[in-house]
């Protein structure tokens, strides 16, 4: 259950609130910044002016000219400072985020050859009515999984409730891929429907489905 981790929908929640807090964060060191260099500046004008000696005219001008110069460098590369931490609080803030957005609603995990399971999420896959409940088929959701058809005409499958209980553990046999395309899934319940024709016992109506389990049929 571990791996179904990155799909908990409070993901999306904690990454806005962090997001707030860290533009919180560089705008007050901004400002910070911003002040000390402010600060240094002027300290710097104040020095570079007081050198200029009066009793020298020759040197006068020329003083008050590299002054001047000077002030409207200093004052350009203040302007072109505070452009680039504009700049960079205006960008989007990302983390490492996980590949694709969190899905949302009900969604049953499909595991066969040993892997870890492969969740599919309810809410992508076509509805029909059936027994006056709106379901999906569980055909659907093994080739939602990446399951091939004849594939799934060579395996057989086991069901798994919330509650951990198996229809192998009732002495009902795995069923073979083809009874599947007369399977569903209510994502209200998680109750497996099964057609009346195919004349199953109740063992195989599992409640509160959370896996799909798939496995080779026997030759």
């Amino acid at each position: 259950m571990s791996r179904l981790d990155p799909f908990n929908p409070h993901i999306a929640r904690d990454f806005v609130a962090r997001a707030v807090e860290v533009r919180k964060v560089r705008a007050r060191r901004a400002k910070w910044i911003l002040e000390v260099w402010g600060r240094i500046v002027l300290k710097y004008i104040r020095v570079r002016t007081s050198r200029i000696d009066p009793k020298i005219p020759c040197l006068r001008r020329s003083q008050q000219k590299d002054s001047c110069n000077m002030r409207v460098k200093v004052w350009l590369s203040l302007l072109f400072a505070w452009t680039c931490l504009s700049c960079g609080l205006e960008q989007d803030i990302t983390f490492d985020e996980p590949e694709k957005a969190p899905p949302e609603g009900a969604f049953v995990t499909v595991a066969w050859d040993e892997n870890d399971g492969v969740p599919v999420f309810l809410n992508d896959l076509d509805k029909i009515v059936v027994q006056d409940s709106l379901v999906c088929r569980l055909w659907d959701i093994l080739l939602a999984a990446g399951l091939e058809e004849d594939e799934i005409l060579s395996m057989r499958f086991d069901f798994q409730g919330e509650d951990g209980y198996r229809p192998s553990q009732k002495g009902c046999e795995p069923l073979e891929g083809e009874n599947l395309e007369l399977g569903y899934l209510d994502p209200e319940s998680m109750l497996l429907i099964w057609d009346s024709s195919l004349g199953l016992p109740g063992c195989y109506s599992v409640k509160g489905t959370v896996l799909i389990l798939g496995e080779a049929a026997e030759s």
